[in-house]
């Protein structure tokens, strides 16, 4: 939870496009969303997410690796506004 009535949940990061859920009255009615994030890399796993309750979501994800030595930099992208709209943070 954002605060106490907006809600992200995110679902995956699938061909770079990253999929997502927003409610705004407290989970009774959710609408779906994507966006693209990155179009270079495939498989997608999300690190971490961080949420705030002045509205700035903060996603980490990455290339799935089995070993840790392929592990590969993560991706950050973040958004200023309950999530309706996500930048890619460099």
């Amino acid at each position: 939870m954002l605060n106490e009535v907006k809600c992200i949940i995110v679902w995956n990061i699938r061909n770079g496009l990253f999929i997502y859920s927003l409610t705004n009255d407290g989970g009774v009615n959710w609408t779906e969303k994507s966006q693209l994030v990155d179009k270079k890399r495939l498989v997608k796993e999300i690190q971490r997410i961080n949420y705030s309750a002045d509205g700035q979501a903060t996603i980490a994800f990455s290339e799935k690796y089995f070993y840790e030595s392929n592990r590969k930099r993560p991706t950050f992208i973040q958004s200023n506004n309950f999530g309706h709209s996500f930048q890619k943070l460099k």
